[in-house]
């Protein structure tokens, strides 16, 4: 970056003058003067962090309702996405993901849920997913538009929009209840169920690591019918990702969901014979968990 230049040269400037004690006191011949007075001014303009990240927000804002046509040319897309970017890199900072809260952010990223282009959808998704991420000030921002996040989830097509929308839900309700009761209250439980059962990897694992992190506060809401299909899924898919976090989410369910071993001591056997295939060394914790499976279902 140009700033990081000029800075550089100033240190360079500054150390190159106490080279010597004895060096002259004379003035600052006037190219020199001029020079610095030049890079400091240039230091002193350049945008701060906070400017770009409002100026991002202001193209995205500008241009989130397409023409009449209901299409947006490609440059107009890439550039969009771009600034989507710029959104993304600076809110990983948790200050900045409080800025962009305060700058309005999240109704201009609402306003990309019904945009034409789904990509321009899921990037404004993954934006509250960011900015909500284990932060709880930006959760209580997020918290009022998560209903939209939840029907999104449930009747976009998309693929990346499902993913993505859900990614920002769950970043929104673990490890806040009043979010999660919401979430609760609007079907949640229903909407993982739907996208475990999908047969779109990514979205199955992302339903799994969610409905594992939050089986404590869910377990009331999830049917016998549930776990049933999860512990067919650890048993029966071919894809080690998807039977890795089953597996995980099947134990936390198993721990809080009542009467889950009485209900499902006809899988002893099954299990048994599953913690057989399970010999790599990266395998060991998903052994483990299977063991406590099992152990689970003989003291039940």
């Amino acid at each position: 970056m140009a700033e990081g230049h000029n800075l550089e040269a100033i240190l360079r400037w500054t150390l190159s003058q106490q080279d010597s004690e004895q060096a002259s006191a004379a003035p600052m011949d006037p190219e020199r003067r001029g020079w610095l007075k030049e890079a400091l001014e240039a230091v002193v303009s350049a945008p701060s962090e906070t400017d770009l990240l409002k100026a991002a927000l202001s193209f995205l804002r500008a241009h989130e309702i397409p023409s009449s046509e209901n299409r947006i040319s490609e440059d107009t897309k890439n550039a969009l996405m771009k600034a989507f970017d710029e959104v993304l890199y600076f809110i990983e900072d948790l200050d900045h993901a409080k800025d962009m809260i305060t700058l309005g952010g999240v109704p201009v990223m609402l306003s990309y849920f019904n945009h034409p282009n789904r990509e321009l959808c899921a990037k404004a998704c993954e934006v509250i997913g960011t900015a909500a991420q284990n932060n709880e000030a930006c959760q209580q921002s997020c918290q009022p538009f998560l209903v939209q996040l939840i029907n999104l989830c449930r009747s976009c097509d998309d693929k990346l929009v499902k993913v993505k929308s859900l990614y920002a839900i769950s970043c929104i309700v673990r490890e806040f209840p009043p979010a999660m009761q919401d979430f609760i209250d609007h079907k949640g439980v229903d909407l993982l169920v739907h996208c475990v059962l999908s047969d779109y990897d990514k979205l199955v694992i992302k339903a799994l690591f969610l409905l594992t992190s939050v089986a404590c506060s869910v377990s009331d809401y999830v049917s016998y019918d549930v776990v049933k299909a999860i512990t067919e899924l650890m048993l029966t898919t071919q894809h080690n990702q998807i039977r890795r976090h089953s597996t995980f989410c099947l134990l936390s369910l198993a721990k809080t969901v009542p009467g889950w071993a009485a209900q499902h001591g006809g899988m002893k056997d099954r299990i048994e014979q599953h913690l057989k295939v399970l010999t790599a060394p990266e395998q060991e914790e998903e052994l483990e968990a299977c063991r406590e499976l099992l152990e689970l279902l003989l003291c039940s």
